[in-house]
Order: structure tokens, then C-alpha cells, then sequence
């Protein structure tokens, strides 16, 4: 089997794995509720399992709209619902198109690798942070080259619709999702071959575009998320590098992403009394 359907057929795999996770964690939270109506502010109810996070309602009817505050929001910085703001990571991974002077022939292959995520409430700031490794049969010079690359990289995504998580629904979980990115690399080379032998350290930049959808609920604490992502990446040129010298090294990317998030804001909310 050719690697690239390798790597489906184990992406394909995965996401079958997720989708059947997202249907157990798909359930919601279940909060205690009012059993006297008759009493304002209804007997004070706990959370009897225990794995909500809820103190239970007040006893006494209190301020307008009191009657069902949570007492622990003003301690947790994370949030049920969905407001554009989480921390994650995942799995990536897909099809690659590398061109350079150097090689006899422009070479499809593919990566694979890791990532994490985080992002302020609506998308506003967005960044990410991945690994990449992949390793490529290649000509240089009609010599037959083995290419193991890794890349670190470091990008940040704008969200232009980011409006749209305000208007709630899953409009707002998957317009929203569109982005751009732009960010940096620092790429490590390995070329081995019967003629040639070198090792190639490198800053690179990269533009690109992509979008991301849940695969379940984002309303219950956190989802599973699915994601197309397209980049552009360039190799700096380096006149002290023999293979470098004759021209950057290109690389076009078609990936795959499959992430876990958790609904929150970290630049919001402080330690409960139970941390102090």
C-alpha cells in the first residue's frame, strides 16, 4: 500500500475513534433542578455526583436573577458553553508537494506530527504550535536520496468571521472556524545517499489557509474538532549551504487535523479557595 493511503487509511481510523468518544461525551451536564417552585429560590440543590463543578442554588430567593447563580463562576476559568475561547491539541498529518532547484524532480509524500492550539473568547487571538516529521525518497544529481525532515513551527490564525460567535447555533461553531495563518519554522534535515551525505539546519515561513468543525457538541465543556488546513512553505536561503544555495526549497501542504478542545479562557478567572 502506497504511503499516502497509508496515512488515510490511519487518519480514517482515528476519526472513527473520535466520532464514537464524541458520542459518549455528547451527553451535556446534568445540573440539579428546582423540585418546589412554590418556595422562592427552591430548596438549596447540590450537584450529587459530584463531576459538575456546582455548588447548587440558593436557598433563599436573594437578588433578582440570583435565584440560580453558580457560586464557583467567579473561581473557573473554563466555561460548559461555548464562547471561542479554548485550549487544545491533536493529531496532524497529510499530502505533501516538495520543489527545489536541487532535486531532479518536484517529490509527493507525506507528514505526520502533533500540534496544540489555544485561543482568546471569539477567536480573536489565535496560535498554534506544531511538530512535523516526514521522510522522502528522492533524486538528487541522479542520485537516489533518502530526506528525513522535522519541523517545529509556530503560526498564528486569523479568524475574519469571528463575528459570528455571537449569533449562536452552529452557525457559530462553524463560520467562525475559517481562518487564515501565517507563522515561522525551524526545519532539521537529514540527506543520505550513495553520493551524498548532509545534514541541513534552516529557518522557514509558511502562509496558508483552513477552517475547523466540531464533531460533537462544543456545549458541554469540550469537543472533538476536525480540521482542513492548506500551507505554503518556504525554506530561507542560504548562500553557505551547498544544497541551499541554488534556490529555496518549496513545499506545498494539504492537511488533516484532529483535535480535542476545552471550552475556556486562561487569561480570565482566578484560583477558587480551595487552591489557596
Amino acid at each position: 500500500m502506497r504511503p499516502s493511503l497509508r496515512f488515510l487509511s490511519a487518519f480514517a481510523a482515528c476519526l472513527s475513534v473520535a466520532a464514537s468518544a464524541a458520542a459518549a461525551d455528547d451527553q451535556g451536564p446534568r445540573y440539579p433542578q428546582r423540585t418546589d417552585p412554590s418556595v422562592p429560590g427552591g430548596a438549596r440543590l447540590g450537584d450529587d455526583n459530584g463531576d459538575d463543578d456546582f455548588d447548587g442554588y440558593p436557598a433563599g430567593p436573594g437578588e433578582p436573577g440570583d435565584a440560580y447563580f453558580d457560586t464557583t463562576a467567579e473561581y473557573r476559568a473554563y466555561t460548559p458553553n461555548w464562547i471561542g475561547a479554548f485550549v487544545g491539541g491533536g493529531l496532524i498529518g497529510g499530502l505533501v508537494r516538495q520543489d527545489a532547484n536541487f532535486l531532479d524532480a518536484p517529490v509527493n509524500d507525506h507528514l505526520f506530527g502533533a500540534f496544540l492550539q489555544m485561543a482568546s473568547t471569539q477567536l480573536v487571538l489565535d496560535g498554534e504550535l506544531a511538530y512535523t516529521q516526514d521522510s522522502t525518497q528522492a533524486r538528487i544529481g541522479g542520485d537516489a536520496v533518502k530526506i528525513d525532515r522535522h519541523t517545529i513551527s509556530l503560526g498564528g490564525l486569523l479568524h475574519p468571521f469571528f463575528l459570528g460567535n455571537i449569533r449562536g447555533g452552529w452557525f457559530a461553531f462553524v463560520v467562525p472556524g475559517i481562518y487564515g495563518t501565517a507563522g515561522v519554522s525551524w526545519n532539521w534535515a537529514s540527506i543520505r545517499g550513495q553520493a551524498l551525505e548532509a545534514d541541513i539546519s534552516e529557518n522557514g515561513w509558511h502562509v496558508g489557509a483552513g477552517f475547523d468543525i466540531p464533531i460533537d457538541s462544543p456545549q458541554d465543556g469540550g469537543a472533538f474538532w476536525a480540521g482542513l488546513q492548506y500551507r505554503y512553505q518556504r525554506i530561507s536561503d542560504n548562500r553557505d549551504n551547498l544544497l541551499l544555495r541554488d534556490g529555496l526549497f518549496s513545499e506545498q501542504q494539504l492537511l488533516l487535523k484532529l483535535a480535542y478542545r476545552y471550552n475556556g479562557n486562561i487569561f480570565v478567572g482566578k484560583l477558587g479557595p480551595d487552591s489557596l
